[in-house]
Order: structure tokens, then C-alpha cells, then sequence
């Protein structure tokens, strides 16, 4: 480097020989280097350096971190709502599927009751058969002959009822002693969702689900 008396020299050299103006500056003024933004008053910044780049994060206060983290009072009482509603419909819909197998398993029982008549009768060539009462909701299996014998009375499930009985003179489903019945016709069984199930027993003894 030049020392201040032989720059100054030079300079003058320069300015004699018309290579620099006499008001030029001998270097350009250095620019104040520019701060970075300043942060929000009261909130600390953190600096976090990585092989390729710096950042900056806020650091932020315990309160204002559970302002942010914490939940608000409109999404609590959305997802309580959203809750609510799941448990509603789960509720509802197993209590249908519970009326719904409780018709079904009444339906079977009702059918093998009107199959095992069925059997007696041909076994002890006999008529048999299922008496129904639609008032109380429950049946009899009985033999028909000079003395009246009853081997069950049963009552259907809570819940399940007989809604219709057609066909048969009260309500009487005859087997003679070839499995045959003496008149046929069907018998509607329903639950408390209004959901029904119909039986039909066919003049040869054949009795389905329908």
C-alpha cells in the first residue's frame, strides 16, 4: 500500500495530467451496513445457523405458546358436537340391528315350533298343531283328539308380536297324520321399528320364511 504523502502525489500526477478531476473522491464512501427488522417489542428472536443458511425464530413467551398450541372454544364445542352425533347414530342404528335379530330369532323359533307340530303329528298320527293368541302374543302346541293335551305355551320376545293371521280358522295351524296341513294360509310376526317378517305354511305342510 501507498503511504498518505506518495498517494497523494500520485493523485495530484493524475489530476495534472487530466486523468482525474480535482473534486473526484479518492474512494467511493462507505455505506452503512443494513440492520436487519427489528422484532416485535417483547418478543426475543433466536438465531438458528445451518451449513447452508441463517434464520431467525421467534421465541415466544410460555403464555403466548399455549395461545397458539391450545385450543379454542368454538373447536371444542365442534368436536363435542361431532361426538355427539357419531354417538347418536351408532346408538341407533345398533338398537335397530338388535329389534332386527330379535325378530329373526322369533321368526326361527316360531317356524321349528310349527315343524316339531308337524313331526308329532305324523310320529303319532295324530293332528297337532300351533294355537295362536294375538292378544298376548304367545302360542300353544296342542293335540287335537278327544282330550285336548298341551305340551308348551310360549310367549314371543319382548318387542316382537303377532300383526297378522290369515287363512286359518281361529287361528289354528292343523297338521293331519300325513304332515299336510287342514288349511293354509300365512303369519306376519313385526318388532317395534315397524319391521315385519311373514311365514307361509302351504296346503302340503311346507312351511317357509318369506
Amino acid at each position: 500500500t501507498l503511504a498518505l504523502g506518495e498517494f497523494r502525489v500520485v493523485r495530484a500526477v493524475r489530476v495534472r495530467l487530466g486523468l482525474t478531476p480535482p473534486n473526484a473522491l479518492t474512494k467511493p464512501p462507505n455505506k452503512p451496513p443494513k440492520r436487519p427488522n427489528k422484532p416485535p417489542k417483547g418478543v426475543r428472536v433466536r438465531r438458528v445457523r445451518s451449513h447452508n443458511s441463517r434464520c431467525s425464530q421467534p421465541l415466544l413467551s410460555m403464555k403466548e405458546y399455549k395461545l397458539q398450541v391450545g385450543f379454542t372454544l368454538v373447536e371444542v364445542l365442534v368436536v363435542i358436537g361431532l361426538i355427539g352425533i357419531t354417538a347418536a347414530a351408532y346408538f341407533s342404528v345398533s338398537q335397530f340391528s338388535q329389534q332386527s335379530k330379535a325378530l329373526s330369532a322369533a321368526v326361527r323359533n316360531f317356524t321349528t315350533d310349527l315343524r316339531y307340530a308337524q313331526q308329532l303329528s305324523v310320529t303319532e298320527q295324530m293332528v297337532h298343531g300351533i294355537q295362536i293368541s294375538l292378544a298376548s302374543g304367545s302360542y300353544r302346541l296342542i293335540r287335537f283328539s278327544t282330550t285336548t293335551v298341551e305340551f308348551f305355551d310360549k310367549n314371543l320376545p319382548t318387542g316382537i308380536a303377532f300383526q297378522d293371521v290369515s287363512g286359518f280358522t281361529s287361528d289354528e295351524i292343523r297338521f293331519n297324520a300325513y304332515g299336510a296341513v287342514l288349511e293354509d294360509g300365512t303369519i306376519t310376526l313385526a318388532n317395534t321399528d315397524s319391521a315385519t317378517t311373514t311365514i307361509e305354511v302351504r296346503p302340503s305342510g311346507f312351511v317357509r320364511i318369506l
